[in-house]
């Protein structure tokens, strides 16, 4: 091997994990970043991993999120998966921002390598797309596994692209390498995409090799692709298989039972609520922001400029100087109808001249199969604003209907432009396209990209800049319902506009200049290639740094405070008994992660929450909460819950739903609720229910310390079931731990236990004295179980089949993914010395 020639890609890794610290520079001062989504995940993990260091195994359950849930979503760890380890040998030597950003920069990298690009335009544009905001937005929002799996995704369909232009072997190395890396990313419906991605690319080579009469060779490399695939997967299969096998139980592949829902109607057949997965839809229109960063404004709320109109209208009124400094912190640019937004998806506007430039130059495989997944892209994006098309793929395209978001998609285009568009830079700079052929496309770029931005010019000078959700911050005490400071706002958005608008067409009228420059043999290579390397990534920075700068970061000091109790939760703390729920309703608690790091929460922030527990928060839990404030009262000096009120809170006090916290910040700001059902309790009678509308109606207003709702579906077992709940019948917890509870129980007559866990056929287990007993449902969502008379050891344990398959599946495929990856080496290898002997 010539070591010289790796010389330019050590220093390339250098300068990627440069840029990438730079850009997070305060983390060299030790501090931390804060992500909302991974700090709530932090805190819901934080029962498992306590027991991980306590027992030295993994929980797979936790009670702190929403009363209770498996951990595979969550934190489980797979220690027989070798793709872990090559991650960290990757990617983990810098700091987990850092790292992330140095993934995508080198995810891009690499992708530009096997298509042949230069080393050094290679960096620098991957530099430039490792910082696109797109990518920079989901990191500040904690999407690590999302921007993870789209940095593994790139080099992943390089490979593919390697494997079926005839390097078959080092291609299919290269792309069980890396899926490998995607699926351990843990983002699946980024791999979805990718897997779309890989069908279109594979249409397009099936086309050309029917009309080239290569089916044959086509059909050794994809069948050896399939492979490389199964075998990147199944050192993942611990967590994988687990994965799949909840996810029948969930909001994203189950289905609600209940009739008064979308998600019974025909073709359906389960998934995500359709309004709800599609909230986040791109307008068509909207999608102009690639090109210009505030086309919509901005963010939802964004930092207004110091000598801005606002800033010059605020003169005006007698505001002190930190109210004016909290009005202009965050003001609402934003101007689209998506529920809110952190950043704007930019995708550069040299990239995007680029890409125009780069359809006049190439013809065949790669303009197809770049056009046609950037055109999947957009329409995914556009989710709900083209109904006609997604709402037929989301009724019946496979596994459509399992994701949310579909703005997600534009990850597919924001990677495919930028490629196409530098694999014609490097195809000019190259002097690999003929004059004849350049002049006339390079001048239809112009006109193009010229008469693109000056209709966006008039688009942005004559739009008024007001946004569809402005009334909703005109609220009476908001500075935006003054008029003048409204007025000043819209003004702020079209400055905005104009100033991006400006910075966009500079950037395209560079990239121009340093293209013709260099064709008329005015400026070198590596001078043309600093020019707009550095272009690009000023360009890329300055906006990215609107959403993800240094105020972002705090100490560690202050990161550690995020996780310490309110004195709220320290009253609450004080409380001994070991199983007991809590809701914070000072907070929206169906998006409340925090709570769960001290607390077993009856909320929580999860995406993939079970069926039956989401259908109990649209039907009861979120309308019984409202009752608490015709319930809260006065005690002393605290806060106390009136009994009368709280009866009228059944699902609550079956759930075992101890405190509400209403003054977080108050160690008296919590009311304890005195009719709470406890651990676990004898009933006296069974309310039979043929129908689940009629079961979730019932626990509306009924006694769940005396009677138990049950489904005709557990009749058999239950109706003729003879019990009593004998005077002296008493059940008490004595031990547990997320994955196993111990009870004792003592009466005269046979009984039927009510439990406040939540019912999950995928791996509780049940004994009774040592021998297995049966586990039912009542209530909608709880257990409840025959129990005999006299005195007896109630026993559950959470040991789901699925993740001891999934792990010993993944041991194996580690030892499969080692083995194929050295045989892929030596034919590569073998291969390459045939074709060196032949020539």
């Amino acid at each position: 091997m010539d070591w010289k020639k790796l010389i330019p890609h050590a220093v390339a890794v250098v300068v990627m994990a440069i840029a990438s610290l730079l850009y997070c520079s305060p983390v060299l001062e030790g501090k931390m970043l804060v992500q909302d989504d991974i700090v709530k995940n932090i805190s819901q993990a934080k029962e498992a991993r306590d027991f991980r260091e306590a027992n030295g195994e993994e929980a797979l359950w936790t009670t702190r999120v929403f009363s209770g849930m498996t951990m595979f979503h969550i934190g489980t760890k797979v220690t027989t998966n070798v793709v872990e380890h090559v991650r960290k040998v990757l990617i983990g030597w810098l700091p987990k921002s850092a790292r992330v950003i140095f993934g995508l920069i080198l995810g891009f990298y690499l992708l530009q390598l096997i298509f042949g690009v230069n080393p050094w335009l290679a960096l620098v544009m991957a530099i430039g797309y490792g910082l696109s905001s797109n990518l920079i937005v989901s990191l500040l929002a904690g999407h690590n596994t999302k921007v993870l799996s789209i940095a593994f995704m790139a080099p992943a369909i390089g490979a593919v692209i390697l494997a079926l232009n005839g390097k078959r072997f080092i291609g299919a190395l290269l792309t069980m390498f890396f899926v490998g890396l995607m699926v351990f990313s843990n983002h699946y419906q980024i791999m979805y995409y990718f897997l779309l991605i890989s069908l279109v690319i594979a249409g397009v080579y099936l086309y050309y090799a029917i009309k080239e009469n290569t089916v044959k060779e086509l059909a050794k490399s994809g069948g050896l692709l399939i492979l490389a695939g199964l075998l990147a997967l199944l050192p993942n299969l611990g967590k994988v298989y687990a994965t799949y096998e909840h996810s029948k139980e969930t909001i994203r592949g189950g289905k609600t039972e209940l009739s008064s829902t979308d998600q019974n109607e025909k073709g359906k057949g389960g998934g995500l609520d359709k309004d709800y997965a599609m909230r986040w839809s791109y307008g068509p229109l909207e999608t102009f922001t690639t090109v210009i960063p505030s086309f919509m404004g901005g963010a939802t709320g964004e930092p207004l400029p110091e000598k801005g109109n606002v800033a010059e209208a605020l003169q005006k009124y007698q505001v002190n100087k930190s109210q004016k400094e909290a009005i202009l912190a965050n003001a609402p640019m934003y101007v689209g109808d998506q529920p809110f937004l952190l950043g704007t998806v930019y995708f550069g506007a040299g990239f995007v001249f680029l890409f125009i430039l780069s359809l006049f130059l190439f013809k065949g495989k790669t303009r197809a199969w770049v056009v046609g997944i950037i055109i999947m892209s957009l329409v995914f994006s556009w989710g709900r604003h083209i109904d006609f098309i997604t709402g037929f793929l989301f009724d019946y395209f496979p596994m459509y209907n399992k994701f949310r978001t579909p703005s997600m998609a534009l990850a597919i285009a924001g990677f495919a432009i930028p490629l196409f568009g530098v694999l014609g830079l490097h195809k000019i700079l190259m002097n690999k396209v003929e004059k004849i052929d350049f002049n006339p496309a390079f001048k239809y770029t112009i006109y193009i990209a010229g008469g693109m931005m000056a209709l966006l010019l008039i688009y942005g000078i004559t739009n008024d800049w007001i946004g569809p959700k402005d009334a909703q911050y005109q609220t009476k005490n908001s500075p935006w319902a003054i008029e003048e400071l409204y007025n000043a706002l819209l003004d702020d958005r079209r400055s905005r506009f104009l100033n991006d608008w400006f910075i966009s067409t500079l950037v395209m009228a560079a990239t121009a200049l340093m293209i013709w420059l260099y064709t008329k043999g005015k400026t070198k290579i590596m001078t043309a290639v600093a020019i707009i390397g550095l272009v690009y990534i000023a360009d890329m920075w300055h906006v990215s740094k609107r959403y993800l700068n240094a105020d972002d970061f705090i100490s560690q000091r202050e990161y550690d405070a995020k996780f310490k109790p309110s004195p709220a939760s320290q009253s609450i703390l004080a409380d001994k008994d070991p199983h007991y729920r809590v809701v914070n309703v000072s907070v929206n608690p169906w998006t409340d992660g925090l709570t769960c790091y001290h607390h077993e929460n009856i909320g929580g922030h999860h995406a993939a929450k079970l069926q039956r527990y989401q259908d109990l928060i649209e039907n009861q839990l979120s309308s019984q909460l409202q009752q608490i404030n015709n319930g809260l009262m006065q005690n002393g000096e605290g806060i106390a819950l009136n009994p009368q009120v709280a009866q009228t809170m059944p699902v609550y006090n079956m759930l075992n739903t101890k405190y509400f916290i209403v003054q977080p910040n108050n160690p008296r700001g919590v009311a304890r609720n005195p009719t709470a059902c406890g651990n676990a309790w004898f009933v006296s009678n069974i309310k039979k229910v043929s129908s689940a509308d009629e079961e979730m109606t019932s626990l509306s207003n009924f006694d769940p310390l005396q009677t138990a709702i049950v489904h005709e579906e557990f009749s058999d077992e239950l109706y003729n079931y003879d019990f009593d709940k004998s005077a002296n019948a008493s059940i008490r917890l004595l031990n547990m731990t997320p994955k196993y509870l111990k009870y004792e129980t003592s009466a005269d007559r046979e009984g039927l236990a009510v439990f406040s866990e939540i019912y999950y056929p995928q791996g509780w287990s049940a004994f009774i004295n040592g021998e297995p007993a049966e586990i039912y449902r009542a209530n909608y969502i709880l257990r409840t179980m025959k129990i005999p008379a006299g005195e007896n050891i109630i026993e559950m344990r959470f040991e789901p089949k699925s993740f001891t398959i999934g792990k010993n599946i993944s041991l194996a495929g580690s030892f499969l993914f080692v083995l194929f990856g050295a045989g892929m080496l030596f034919f590569y290898r073998k291969q390459k010395a045939n074709t060196l002997e032949e020539e």
